[in-house]
């Protein structure tokens, strides 16, 4: 199903058939729409790059410090389990170089 890019209304086969170039809820020309919002994209991007190139002109270093991560509990609840589970191979890792490294102490 096509959708109109400016209300978002889903297009019949039928519509998209008959008025393939605009929509027939609200009368916009996709073309034309799609164009002007490239355009506005574009300005916008102009302009938050000079905004950007003035900001870091007057820049000067400075530390960071962070307070807080916002993040949704089940994503963090998902990340937790996978460092989890990261550290059971990196613990098996880690205890064969120790039992390696007294093995070849207790040769010696």
């Amino acid at each position: 199903m096509q959708q109109c890019p400016s209300c978002q209304y889903e297009l019949t086969m039928k519509e998209q058939v008959e008025a393939a170039e605009s929509c027939p809820s609200c009368g916009v020309i996709y073309a034309d729409f799609l164009r002007e919002r490239e355009e506005a994209m574009e300005r916008r991007r102009r302009r938050l790059e000079e905004q950007g190139l003035e900001q870091l002109k007057r820049a000067s270093p400075s530390h960071v410090v962070v307070t807080d991560i916002d993040m949704p509990f089940w994503s963090l609840v998902q990340f937790l389990v996978k460092l989890a589970l990261a550290f059971v191979p990196a613990g098996l890792i880690l205890m064969v170089i120790f039992w390696g490294f007294t093995s070849f102490i207790r040769l010696m």
